[in-house]
């Protein structure tokens, strides 16, 4: 029986476990370098300012590399193949790649690349931003307008205030505890609250000094 040889040309060489180790350690620190400076690359290109959300070929590339954590991602194949089409700067109208080629100051579509990401790289979390489209404003905190009773219930109060002969906010507040439930914004408090109506959907008693404090407001609505 035969030993397996190697093909002719060619020469086996048995190194140790150390040297193998050592082999291993050299290529591991290469491509952790080469990561950090792909993760420098893709910072530096985030800065540039962009126009209309279109990306240059290079740019988007190391964007993509940097995203998917240095390991190439097939974006030039996918151009030449017109799955996304690229255009030469300020250049409102595709190119013709498969006759005139691309460089890699031609430019991609934010819009393009992220629909061949979501087709050839689903896992891969990264989706090019478009720095044209309107800004989404999230409202501070501070300036957000909470609701109070009157929001909620102030209207039911004059409707019931409209209904009847009432000379007080007291009477007026007795009346509409009566009909607190289903139909009306307030319903009874009870523990704590007995003695209350509390708003509904705010959870939040009105008292009948409450009541007292928007009585001019009430009146004036009649």
């Amino acid at each position: 029986m035969k030993k397996n040889r190697p093909p002719d040309g060619y020469t086996v060489t048995t190194i140790g476990k150390q040297e193998f180790q050592r082999i291993e350690a050299e290529h591991e620190e290469h491509a952790q370098s080469r990561k950090e400076q792909v993760q420098r690359d893709a910072a530096d290109i985030s800065k540039r300012e962009r126009k209309g959300g279109r990306y240059a070929i290079g740019d988007a590339f190391l964007l993509l590399l940097a995203a998917n954590k240095g390991k190439s991602v097939k974006l030039g194949l996918a151009i030449d193949n017109g799955e996304i089409p690229c255009y030469e700067p300020e250049d409102a109208v595709p190119k013709d790649v498969s006759s005139l080629g691309y460089e890699t100051t031609d430019e991609v579509h934010c819009d393009d690349l992220n629909k061949w990401i979501s087709e050839n790289y689903r896992l891969l979390d990264y989706r090019f931003p478009n720095p044209s489209a309107a800004p989404v404003v999230t409202p501070n905190k501070h300036t957000i307008k909470r609701r109070t009773w009157r929001d909620v219930a102030l209207p039911y109060v004059v409707a019931t205030f409209k209904t009847g002969n009432f000379t007080t906010a007291k009477a007026l507040y007795a009346a509409i505890d009566k009909r607190a439930g289903t139909d009306s914004p307030f319903e009874r408090g009870t523990g704590d609250n007995r003695g209350t109506l509390v708003v509904r959907e705010l959870s939040k008693t009105v008292s009948i000094k409450t009541m007292q404090n928007a009585w001019a407001e009430i009146k004036a609505q009649r």
